[in-house]
């Protein structure tokens, strides 16, 4: 979190080795820590028993407000990855073999991730106590 309340990314710029970070990347977590220290992707768990299991407090995202925002060009510079988009980008990863490619698919497909890059405004964003 950042002094307005907005939630802001582990490394927003998101470059790590000279590229980009990817999402694939970003799924296998301390396999692949420099690029989980560089990430520009915040990852949220649409159950709540599930996301209850990921830190101290809960943060709730009010995915249907930031993505009408987005789509109105109100809030610029985020982009919201579907657990469908997110396997899309796993299967198109150059970076990772196959064998990762299963298993960073496995991963999110159990706790039906959702990725969001960028900022996201404190308005589409709730904290709440286990």
């Amino acid at each position: 979190m950042d002094t307005n309340g907005d939630l802001v990314p582990a490394y927003p710029q998101g470059l790590y080795n000279g590229r980009k970070v990817t999402v694939p990347e970003v799924l296998i977590g301390n396999f692949r820590a420099g690029s989980k220290n560089h990430s520009p992707y915040t990852s949220f768990a649409v159950d709540r028993d599930v996301a209850a299991d990921f830190g101290e407090v809960i943060i709730v995202l009010d995915l249907g407000g930031l993505r009408g925002a987005i789509e109105r060009g109100e809030v610029t510079g985020v982009r919201i990855y579907t657990q469908a988009q997110i396997q899309e980008e796993i299967q198109r990863s150059t970076v990772l073999s196959d064998h990762w490619k299963r298993n960073a698919s496995k991963w999110s497909k159990a706790v039906n991730e959702i990725i969001v890059e960028g900022r996201i405004p404190a308005r589409f964003i709730r904290m709440e106590s286990k």
